[in-house]
């Protein structure tokens, strides 16, 4: 099972600003999809953009009704989701995986995985074997 949090950004047909928004949120993605940090920023990303913070929240909450913090989360445990799956049976742990997506608190980590998919993760890591 797999929560999709991204979006099919469309041309609403309302005019250049909307244009715009839709040019820095195929932007965001872009940045989000290419970059090898598992960290990401806001305020780093919204700097590369060339918007301010608030401007990179107020345009994914308008076509996703997410800020860009829980955009960045959902896509995270999607692919922690993703890497549990897949594991192998060779002594991977859920705490490996979900260090190497950049979680550093796990119990936080573990409410919203459950939160998202609707079960620990270590039951998703045992269904991989």
């Amino acid at each position: 099972m797999s929560v999709a949090c991204c979006a099919q950004w469309q041309d609403l047909g309302h005019g250049t600003s909307h244009n715009r928004q839709l040019t820095i949120l195929h932007r965001f993605e872009q940045l989000v999809h290419t970059t090898s940090t598992p960290c990401l920023r806001i305020g780093d990303m919204a700097h590369e953009l060339g918007v301010s913070p608030r401007t990179l929240e107020h345009y994914l909450k308008d076509y996703l009704g997410l800020s860009p913090k829980q955009y960045l989360n959902c896509l995270r445990l999607n692919a922690i989701h993703r890497d549990l799956m897949q594991a192998k049976r060779d002594g991977t742990t859920v705490e490996a995986i979900a260090r190497a997506h950049g979680v550093t608190h796990l119990g936080r980590f573990s409410a919203s995985y459950r939160q998202q998919f609707g079960c620990n993760p270590s039951k998703t890591l045992s269904h991989a074997f």
